[in-house]
């Protein structure tokens, strides 16, 4: 099973390598509570985002639950949870 720790990690890279990539966002900058909005990401950029973590957690996220995620600690949350189902259920 994905520790929160690990998700986390996964998030943070992601998050650090799409905004480095279009602004001049730096790791200095990045803070859980906020939003990716306000980080500097653009939809897009958060979709690449979720798409490469999810990716690489190797989680399947149903969008409806990453509807209305105002946060990266609630996306790392919503990603916990995905997980957690998933390894309850054998899957």
């Amino acid at each position: 099973m994905l520790s929160k720790e690990q998700i986390q990690t996964v998030v943070k890279k992601y998050v650090i390598e799409t905004l480095a990539e279009v602004t001049e966002f730096q790791e200095a900058d990045y803070r859980t509570t906020a939003s990716l909005e306000d980080l500097g990401a653009s939809s897009l950029d958060v979709v690449e985002i979720v798409s490469r973590s999810t990716r690489d957690l190797k989680l399947k996220v149903p969008p409806a639950k990453l509807a209305g995620i105002k946060s990266i600690d609630e996306l790392i949350e919503t990603l916990y949870q995905v997980a957690s189902a998933t390894s309850t259920s054998g899957g």
